[in-house]
C-alpha cells in the first residue's frame, strides 16, 4: 500500500519533475517515528525508480527523518491559518451545522 501511494503521488506530478521528486522525500506525522520506516521507504522508492526509469542510472534518494517529524503537520497547518489568504476558508461551527461536511468543498476548493 505505502509504495503505492508513493508512486501514485510522485506519478501526479509533472513529467518534467518526476525524477526529482525521488531525491528528496521528507517524512512527517507521528506514524513516521515507527523503527524503520524510513529505511522501508528508501527502499521503496529505489523498487519504484527503477520501475519508472528502467534505463536510467539511480538518482541518490534521500529520506528526511526530521526529529521534530511528530509535530510537523501542527506546525505547518498554524502558519498556514496565519496566513491572510486563509481567512476566507474559516468554517465556523455554525456554518459546519447548517450545511454539513459539504461546506469544506464551498469554502476550500
Amino acid at each position: 500500500y505505502q509504495r503505492r501511494v508513493h508512486g501514485e503521488s510522485v506519478g501526479r506530478c509533472d513529467a518534467e519533475i518526476r525524477r526529482e521528486q525521488y531525491r528528496y522525500i521528507v517524512l512527517s506525522g507521528g506514524n513516521t517515528l515507527f523503527e524503520g520506516v524510513g529505511a522501508r521507504v528508501s527502499s521503496g522508492m529505489h523498487s519504484l525508480y527503477k520501475q519508472a526509469f528502467p534505463n536510467e542510472p539511480v538518482v541518490p534518494i534521500n529520506v528526511i527523518e526530521h526529529v521534530e517529524r511528530m509535530y510537523a503537520t501542527w506546525l505547518g497547518g498554524s502558519m498556514f491559518g496565519v496566513m491572510p489568504m486563509f481567512s476566507h476558508m474559516l468554517i465556523s461551527r455554525s456554518d459546519y451545522a447548517d450545511s454539513g461536511a459539504s461546506i469544506v468543498h464551498s469554502k476550500c476548493f
